[in-house]
């Protein structure tokens, strides 16, 4: 099926119209087409930059989170030496206390130190904390009054028991 001439005419005029409207209008319109471009240009520049920006924040706060974690990781292991100590002091200060009570006490006082160091609850944390304290304070205190008043031996950390008891 053949157009007609007339119709064949009519389209042609009217795409050779719309291309003439569409480069008047492109003219017309160039300096803010030319703007919009700048514009996009400028843009994406500056979200590349913001995201390098972003990539650099993040690698740097990544360095000091594995510093940080490095640090609580030996302080931490610090901390179980230094638990390794007490025991040992609690056995040669208490000889006539069955060894398992030194460890019990030795595993209550671990048991808080790792409440306190790794809980993700902040409460239930700084609790552990304050138990950890008391705990090792009344236990320091009582290895350094080792005698009564009289100046007999002691022969157990009576209150540091108390302390674990009422904390079970």
């Amino acid at each position: 099926m053949e157009l007609p001439e007339n119709a064949a005419k009519f389209l042609i005029t009217f795409f050779n119209t719309l291309k003439t409207e569409s480069r008047e209008w492109e003219k017309q319109h160039q300096p803010e087409i030319l703007e919009l471009k700048r514009n996009k240009i400028i843009s994406e520049l500056q979200l590349k930059h913001d995201i390098e920006e972003q990539e650099i924040r993040f690698k740097s706060r990544i360095q000091e989170v594995e510093m940080d974690e490095a640090n609580n990781t030996q302080n931490f292991q610090k901390f179980l030496i230094s638990l390794d100590e007490i025991r040992t002091e609690i056995i040669e200060n208490y000889p006539q206390m069955p060894k398992a009570l030194a460890l019990l006490i030795y595993n209550h006082a671990t048991t808080l130190l790792k409440e306190a160091w790794h809980n993700p609850d902040n409460l239930k944390k700084i609790v552990s904390h304050r138990k950890f304290v008391e705990l090792t304070k009344t236990l320091t205190i009582e290895m350094a009054n080792i005698t009564d008043t009289n100046g007999n031996r002691k022969l157990l950390p009576e209150k540091t028991i108390d302390l674990i008891t009422k904390d079970s």
